[in-house]
C-alpha cells in the first residue's frame, strides 16, 4: 500500500475456468472490515477478462462500475470509493487472477504513474501465482488417485499413521469389489475404468470429510473414520448398506452380473496400534465376507 499510497489493495484468483476469482487478499486503510465481509465470489465476463489480460493496466472510477462485477460496489457505496487502477495477473497465457488499488479521491491525473507501478508488481504476483498454482499441481499428483480423484494409498498410509500417532481412535475400513476381473474381461477396460471411477465417487459421498477416503490400487480400497462418540458402527453400516444398493442399482441396465463389494473392519486401538496391523485385521474379515 505504501508503494500505491493506496486506500485499497485487493489481489483476487481464479478458478481452473477462469471465470470465478475470488478475493485471496483485502488491505484497507482507515477502515473496519467485517468479518466475511469481502469473502465474495462471482464471475468475469469474458471481455473483462480480455481487457485483464491485455498487458495493460485498467483505469475506471465509480461512473464506469456498472461494466464491471457487483464485487466492486460496497467499496464505492459503503466506503466511498472514487477511483480504481486494475491489471490482470497473467503467466504463460494463463489468467491467474486480478490485482486492485483503489482510491477515495480521483487519481486520473496520475495514470501514468499508478500503471508503471501495477505492470511492476504484477510481473512479481504472477510469477509467485504461478510457482503457488504448480505446487498445488504436484501435491495433488502426489496425493491423488488419477481415475477417481480419492487420495491414494502413500496419502492413506500417512495421514491415517498421523492419526494413530495422535491417539485418535478410529475405524478403519477395507473395501474389495467382488469379481472385478470377470468384469474387465467381459466387458473391457473401459467399463472397468467406469466401475471404478463410480464406486470412487459413491464411496466419497458416503464417507466424506473428515473421513479419509482412498484407493490403493486396482479394486481396493482403504477408509479412515474418526469415532464421533456416537454409535459409530450402526452408522457405518447403514452407510455401507445404502452405498451397495446405489453402487447395484447404477449399473442394472449395462453389466448383467450382480455388482457388489466386500468390506471388512478393524478398530484402532481396540485391534492394534500399528496400521498395519489394523490393516490386516481388516483384510481378513473383508475375505471372510466374500468367502461367504
Amino acid at each position: 500500500m505504501r508503494l500505491f499510497d493506496s486506500d485499497l489493495l485487493m489481489i483476487r484468483t481464479t478458478d481452473e475456468q477462469e471465470k470465478v476469482v475470488k478475493v485471496k487478499s483485502i488491505k484497507l486503510r482507515h477502515y473496519p472490515i467485517e468479518d466475511n465481509m469481502w469473502n465474495i465470489t462471482t464471475s468475469l465476463s469474458s471481455q473483462i477478462i480480455d481487457e485483464l489480460m491485455s498487458g495493460e493496466p485498467i483505469h475506471f472510477d465509480s461512473r464506469d462500475l456498472s461494466r464491471f462485477p457487483s464485487t466492486f460496489l460496497p467499496f464505492v457505496k459503503t466506503l466511498g470509493f472514487e477511483t480504481f487502477f486494475a491489471m490482470g495477473l497473467v503467466e504463460s497465457r494463463q489468467f491467474l487472477g486480478t490485482i486492485i488499488i483503489g482510491y477515495k479521491d480521483n487519481r486520473s491525473h496520475m495514470k501514468k504513474y499508478y500503471k508503471d507501478m501495477l505492470k511492476i508488481m504484477a510481473h512479481y504476483a504472477s510469477s509467485a501465482l504461478a510457482t503457488f498454482h504448480y505446487q498445488q499441481k504436484l501435491h495433488y499428483l502426489a496425493n491423488v488417485d488419477g481415475l477417481t480423484g480419492l487420495f491414494n494409498r502413500r496419502y492413506f498410509f500417512e495421514q491415517a499413521n498421523v492419526k494413530i500417532t495422535s491417539n485418535c481412535r478410529g475405524y478403519i475400513l477395507v473395501i474389495d469389489l467382488n469379481n472385478f476381473k470377470l468384469i474387465n474381461d467381459k466387458y473391457g477396460h473401459v467399463m472397468g475404468d467406469q466401475v471404478i471411477e463410480t464406486f470412487g465417487h459413491l464411496l466419497q459421498d458416503h464417507f466424506p470429510y473428515p473421513n479419509i477416503v482412498s484407493r490403493v490400487g486396482g479394486d481396493e480400497f482403504y477408509l479412515f473414520l474418526p469415532d464421533t462418540g456416537g454409535d459409530d458402527m450402526s452408522m457405518i453400516k447403514r452407510q455401507i448398506d445404502s452405498l451397495q444398493k446405489q453402487f447395484t442399482h447404477r449399473f442394472l441396465s449395462t453389466i448383467s452380473e450382480p455388482i457388489s463389494f466386500s468390506w471388512g473392519c478393524s478398530i484402532f486401538p481396540d485391534d492394534g496400534n500399528d496400521l498395519d496391523q489394523l490393516v490386516s485385521v481388516a483384510d481378513m474379515s473383508m475375505y471372510r465376507m466374500k468367502r461367504t
